[in-house]
């Protein structure tokens, strides 16, 4: 595979695939240089499956999903991902919660998620995430509602900057 040939890889830009599966794991293997990695599907009927051992990929500071209409889970694996500063996801529908480990992404100072009609709640373990300075939600009704409710508000406190459809408030 040309990947393999790339051992100092930084950025890896794939859209429009509307069939992509990763399965190799030597596959990550070779590029575990990433830092930057964006996966963009605009294909309605399109599947995307993350690799399970997405987490190998230890060297990422980003991931982007966009458009990924197909996604329902996030590989547990993320949570190994402890470079990890900018977390994207946008206009993933089917996409139902974020992993409970997500807390063990000790990194992480920006978390986006646009689009996402069907996370309804943040885990537990958000409130580990003490680098987080911007947490942004818009378009996912639920999750907005989730946010505001009081018996929630304590879990985002240390969060700096909170900004919910639009609207910033302060952690």
């Amino acid at each position: 595979m040309l990947l393999c040939h790339l051992p100092r890889l930084a950025q890896l830009e794939i859209t429009d695939c509307s069939d992509l599966t990763c399965g190799s794991t030597d596959l990550l293997q070779c590029i575990s240089s990433l830092e930057r990695l964006l996966v963009e599907e605009d294909c309605k009927n399109g599947t995307v499956a993350l690799p399970e051992r997405l987490g190998d990929l230890t060297s990422l500071t980003e991931l982007s999903l966009l458009s990924c209409k197909g996604i329902k889970t996030l590989p547990e694996s993320i949570q190994h991902l402890t470079c990890l500063r900018h977390l994207k996801i946008n206009g993933c529908p089917e996409l139902v919660a974020l992993p409970e480990r997500l807390g063990d992404l000790t990194s992480l100072v920006y978390l986006m998620l646009r689009d996402c009609d069907g996370i309804k709640s943040l885990p537990e373990s958000i409130q580990q995430l003490t680098r987080l300075q911007l947490l942004e939600i818009n378009g996912c009704p639920e999750l907005v509602q989730w946010c505001i409710l009081e018996e929630n508000k304590m879990k985002l406190a240390h969060i700096k900057d909170i900004e919910l459809d639009g609207i910033m408030a302060t952690g």
